[in-house]
C-alpha cells in the first residue's frame, strides 16, 4: 500500500492538498446551510448515521497510520508492522517507523507529519463531497476530523506532536531528559545528570527545558483531574453503560440492527476510558509507593512528603465515591 501511495508526497501535490483543504473549510464556513450543532442533533435520531460517523473516525485513524508508513517509504526507509492497541485511555492504531531513524531530519519530519497529511486528504475529499451533496453526517465528520487532526499535535505524550518536537531538536527520547532537567534546577548539581545534559546543544537544552516545564504541569493537572473528577467519570460511565446494555436488547427485539450495533460500539467506547482511568490511578499509586520506599533510607523528609500527597490523593479519590456522588453523574 505504501508503495502505491508514495506519489502523494510529491511537493506540488502536498501544496495542492493543503490549499484545497483550506478552500473547502472556507467554503463550508461561508456557504454552510446547517451548523455542526444542528447536524449533530439531527443524527441523534438516526443510529445508522451515528454508526457511520464512528466508522469514518476509525477508518481515518487507520489511514493516518498509512500516511506515516508511506512517508517512511517515500524517504527511502522501510515501514514496519501496523497494529491496534490502547494508549493511555484511547484505542489507537500504530505503525512501526523505527527505520525512519536512518533518514535525515527532513525525512523524519516528513514521517511525523505523514499521518496528519493523510488526514488532510480525507478531510479535503469529505468537505467537497459535503459541499456537493449537503449530506449532514459528512459535516459532523469534517468537524470531528479537524479536531482529531489538531489533537495529534499535542506534544506532552507520545503523539505526533511529541515526535515532531523530538526530531526538530534532534533528541530521540525527550522523556529521558526530564529527570536531568528537573535535577538541574536544584542547588546541588548531580555530575551524572550534568554529563547527560552536556551531550545536547545549548539551544536544544533550552527548548527541552521549556517542554519539561509544560509537560510536568500538564501531566500534574491531568493526575489531579483523575483524582478529583475520575470517580464521577466512572459513575457516569456506569450509568451510561447500563443504559446502553438495556438498549441493545430492546433494539434487537424490534429488529433495529443498526441501533443495536451502535449501542454495542458505544458500550465498548465507554468501557475503555473507564478501564484506562482505573489503570492510570493504580499505576500512579504503585509508582508513588515505590518512590517512597526508594527514598526512605536517605531522603526521609522527601519520602514522607510524597507519601502524604499520595495518601491524600487516594483519600480524595475514594471520598468522591460516597453515595451523593454516585447519584450525580456528569
Amino acid at each position: 500500500i505504501s508503495l502505491l501511495l508514495r506519489p502523494l508526497f510529491a511537493a506540488p501535490l502536498v501544496l495542492a492538498v493543503l490549499a484545497a483543504l483550506i478552500g473547502g473549510d472556507l467554503a463550508i464556513a461561508l456557504t454552510g446551510h446547517t451548523g455542526p450543532g444542528a447536524a449533530t442533533r439531527e443524527l441523534a435520531n438516526h443510529p445508522a448515521l451515528l454508526l457511520l460517523i464512528t466508522a469514518l473516525v476509525f477508518t481515518s485513524a487507520a489511514i493516518h497510520e498509512m500516511g506515516h508508513a508511506t512517508a517512511v517509504r517515500y524517504g527511502g526507509a522501510n515501514p514496519g508492522v501496523m497494529g491496534v492497541g490502547i494508549y493511555l485511555v484511547w484505542p489507537v492504531f500504530y505503525t512501526d517507523v523505527s527505520d525512519a531513524y536512518r533518514l535525515d531530519r527532513k525525512g523524519r519530519l516528513r514521517t511525523d507529519l505523514g499521518g496528519v497529511y493523510f488526514n488532510a486528504i480525507i478531510l479535503m475529499a469529505c468537505s467537497f463531497i459535503y459541499l456537493s451533496t449537503h449530506f449532514v453526517p459528512l459535516l459532523v465528520f469534517v468537524v470531528v476530523g479537524h479536531l482529531q487532526l489538531l489533537y495529534q499535535f499535542v506534544p506532552f505524550v507520545r503523539m505526533d506532536g511529541y515526535w515532531i518536537l523530538s526530531d526538530l531538536v534532534g533528541v530521540p527520547n525527550l522523556f529521558a531528559f526530564m529527570g536531568p532537567i528537573l535535577v538541574s534546577f536544584r542547588r546541588t548539581k548531580d555530575p551524572r545528570m550534568a554529563a547527560r545534559l552536556a551531550q545536547i546543544k545549548p539551544w536544544a537544552r533550552r527548548v527541552i527545558t521549556v517542554w519539561v516545564g509544560l509537560t510536568v504541569g500538564v501531566l500534574a493537572l491531568n493526575a489531579a483531574f483523575i483524582v478529583w473528577v475520575g470517580p464521577r467519570i466512572l459513575t457516569t460511565d456506569l450509568v451510561a453503560s447500563r443504559a446502553r446494555a438495556l438498549s441493545i436488547g430492546a433494539d434487537f427485539a424490534r429488529t433495529s440492527v443498526f441501533g443495536g450495533l451502535n449501542d454495542i460500539v458505544s458500550l465498548v467506547l465507554l468501557v475503555i476510558p473507564a478501564a484506562g482511568i482505573i489503570l492510570i490511578a493504580a499505576l500512579l499509586s504503585l509508582r508513588t509507593a515505590r518512590a517512597v520506599m526508594r527514598w526512605w533510607p536517605e531522603h526521609r523528609i522527601r519520602a514522607v512528603s510524597l507519601g502524604a500527597v499520595g495518601l491524600a490523593a487516594l483519600a480524595a479519590f475514594g471520598f468522591e465515591f460516597v453515595p451523593k456522588e454516585i447519584a450525580r453523574p456528569l
